[in-house]
């Protein structure tokens, strides 16, 4: 019980909740609108390439609501698969990119989400 008291105050603390058992943490931005696809980002504490993925998605993130699992998280072990290969990114619960963003391929991809949802 007190594990689970910890871990709620955590997640308080990072804006995070648990979803399906996976510990997760919204990233939220002002633009952020309901109904926005979900970009999950796999990642640890201090992972310098996981912040230069982030930076890089800046100019789309008004497109997406971004989601953080922190592998390390014993809730999280079933991800602790990417741990070489951080950052993993997957889109609408599907793998999309890891170690580096390719912005155009992840804005095509946003496109193309957006013209089946019929969002623009």
């Amino acid at each position: 019980m007190l594990r689970l008291h910890r871990v709620m105050m955590f997640l308080s603390r990072r804006g995070g909740q648990l979803q399906g058992g996976v510990l997760v943490s919204q990233q939220s931005t002002e633009a952020a609108e309901p109904g926005l696809p979900v970009l999950t980002l796999y990642t640890k504490d201090n992972c310098q390439l996981c912040e230069e993925a982030k930076e890089a998605l800046t100019p789309l993130s008004h497109r997406f609501q971004l989601e953080e699992v922190d592998i390390t998280e014993s809730s999280n072990k079933e991800w602790l698969k990417y741990r070489y290969d951080i950052p993993v990114f997957h889109f609408d619960g599907k793998y999309l990119m890891k170690h580096r963003v390719n912005l155009k391929d992840f804005e095509q991809t946003l496109t193309d989400y957006e013209n089946i949802h019929g969002r623009s």
